[in-house]
């Protein structure tokens, strides 16, 4: 992986995890579930991800086989998490969205289980790999599409006086930021498809990796600002720069 790509795939590792642990820190002080999913959202991420930029650095590692089993694991954390999210925040009492989410949980373990360890150059891609990224597309769709109906719905209520201008901000935030994770999900699952044809960076998947950056600072700004907006950010609004509330 070139440097420049390798330099900021880490920096969006990092800030991942920082994000993610400031948030189970903030879900700890609140005792707040929405805020616990989403940061294990995140730190299952970064858990998830620096693995492989290990392995990008090393050129014969001799516990490769470590790092790709902690990878393994920490990339199921996400998609498994922000089903329960969404279920939570945005259909707590709806009864299809609860056998929605029996059926994707159930799916992403058992096709997590199923497939048994991480997939390496030269592998064909199993069955069971297809529904876990299935499963996982249809997880960050759902999330998206609920976010931008309930921005539909606040936006309306803020034209008539009757809403909060920065919350409703943030379901826009919050569709824009389960779409980029969606996109680097596909461009993931065709790295990998290249991948299995040998072990070697060609300039296809260097594209591709660049365009994965993209999407992953795309998706990181407005993560940041959904949950920490910044004080020039805030005046948008014509809101004091307070703490954000809780996701209750």
């Amino acid at each position: 992986m070139p440097l420049p790509v390798l330099l900021v795939a880490w920096v969006v590792v990092a800030l991942m995890g920082a994000l993610g642990v400031r948030l189970l820190a903030q879900a700890h002080r609140l005792r707040s579930l929405p805020e616990l999913l989403i940061g294990l959202f995140f730190v299952g991420a970064s858990v998830g991800y620096a693995p492989g930029l290990v392995l990008q650095t090393l050129p014969n590692p001799s516990d490769a086989a470590a790092l790709l089993a902690i990878a393994y694991v920490g990339i199921r954390v996400p998609p498994m998490t922000i089903v329960l999210f969404t279920w939570r925040v945005f259909r707590p009492r709806s009864r299809w969205a609860l056998v929605l989410v029996v059926g994707l949980e159930g799916s992403m373990l058992a096709s997590s289980l199923a497939q048994g360890g991480p997939i390496t150059g030269g592998q064909a891609l199993p069955a069971a790999f297809w529904v876990f990224v299935t499963t996982s597309a249809l997880a960050l769709g759902w999330t998206a599409v609920e976010a931008l109906w309930f921005y539909g719905v606040a936006r309306r209520r803020v034209e008539l006086g009757l809403g909060d201008a920065l919350v409703t901000n943030r379901f826009l935030l919050w569709s824009i930021w389960s779409g980029g994770a969606c996109i680097a999900l596909l461009l993931k699952v065709i790295d990998t498809i290249l991948k299995t044809g040998g072990p070697d960076f060609s300039p296809a998947r260097t594209l591709i990796a660049c365009a994965s950056i993209a999407a992953g600072i795309a998706t990181m700004g407005a993560m940041w600002l959904t949950f920490y907006p910044p004080r020039f950010y805030r005046r948008r609004f014509a809101l004091p720069p307070e703490e954000p509330q809780d996701l209750k």
